[in-house]
């Protein structure tokens, strides 16, 4: 099945159009930044990682459906807590030390 489709890249995209997306659902300037620089440096190091890579880069996708009365803090860590953090936790299995410390760091 797999030779019949193309494969296309898509890389996390948490740039200038992320940033109006975000500021357009009335998510708090400092949350914004925050997701973009912590979770551009975990891109780094989950693509340093010779276990994981590229692929395995943390999307904005799962900061992309803001609720009514989301935006804040407590909307942002209830993410890391509830979807990159298990992820985290599977990413690192074998090194917990390792992913509760990045759980930790993003939440912080």
């Amino acid at each position: 099945m797999r030779r019949r489709f193309s494969f296309i890249t898509l890389r996390p995209s948490l740039g200038e159009k992320f940033r109006n997306h975000l500021l357009n659902n009335d998510v708090e300037e400092d949350v914004i930044g925050k997701i973009q620089h912590r979770i551009a440096s975990l891109n780094e190091d989950i693509s340093r990682d010779s276990n994981l890579g590229r692929g395995f880069e943390i999307g904005h996708s799962y900061f992309c459906n803001v609720t009514p009365d989301g935006g804040d803090n407590d909307w942002y860590c209830h993410i890391i807590q509830h979807e990159i953090g298990p992820l985290l936790e599977e990413y690192w299995f074998d090194n917990e030390d390792l992913a509760r410390s990045k759980i930790q760091w993003l939440t912080s």
